[in-house]
């Protein structure tokens, strides 16, 4: 069905190219599939969009939100807290490591990539949450000297949290 709507051919011109926001609720149930939940137009991106997604989605029955990954957007903790108060909330790894990435010079990024892509091991299975959370402890500590951002992140990030999204379901954000 997408490859079909995506193949239409286009008519030739267009009075007006319009930007909106279009929010995709995409599950992952317990056995790892994924399922979409809906997809939500909404004139902007805003608290009160994601408030009305996530209203929508328990008023269709969806009770629990066991994880939200998402990648920080303005407003949508205080959107997901009044809706579904006890999920978490998960930086994006792949916006996560682009937020790093961005923090850093141009002569650093390829360092700081390779220590990322040493942390971030998914898939193995004797990789536990002690590791990780030496290694990631390590690794701010190794760039918190030249990037105060950096240095602030180990503080920020809950491993019980973003190590279930790279160990246990890896592969969902191309």
């Amino acid at each position: 069905m997408v490859k079909t709507f995506i193949g239409n051919l286009l008519s030739g011109s267009l009075y007006s190219v319009e930007t909106e926001a279009f929010y995709v609720a995409l599950g992952v149930k317990e056995d790892k599939t994924r399922e979409v939940l809906g997809i939500f137009n909404r004139p902007t991106e805003s608290a009160t969009g994601w408030e009305e997604m996530f209203s929508e989605l328990k008023s269709r029955g969806l009770e629990r939100i066991g994880l939200l990954v998402a990648d920080g957007l303005s407003g949508l903790t205080s959107a997901l807290s009044r809706v579904y108060p006890t999920t978490p909330l998960q930086r994006c790894v792949t916006h996560l490591k682009r937020n790093m990435l961005n923090r850093v010079r141009h002569g650093d990024k390829q360092e700081l990539s390779q220590d990322l892509a040493f942390f971030f091991r998914v898939g193995q299975p004797d990789y536990t949450r002690e590791h990780a959370w030496s290694r990631w402890e390590g690794l701010c500590r190794k760039w918190a000297s030249d990037y105060r951002s950096i240095r602030n992140m180990l503080d920020q990030i809950d491993l019980r949290i973003i190590s279930h999204t790279w160990i246990s379901i890896p592969g969902y954000n191309p």
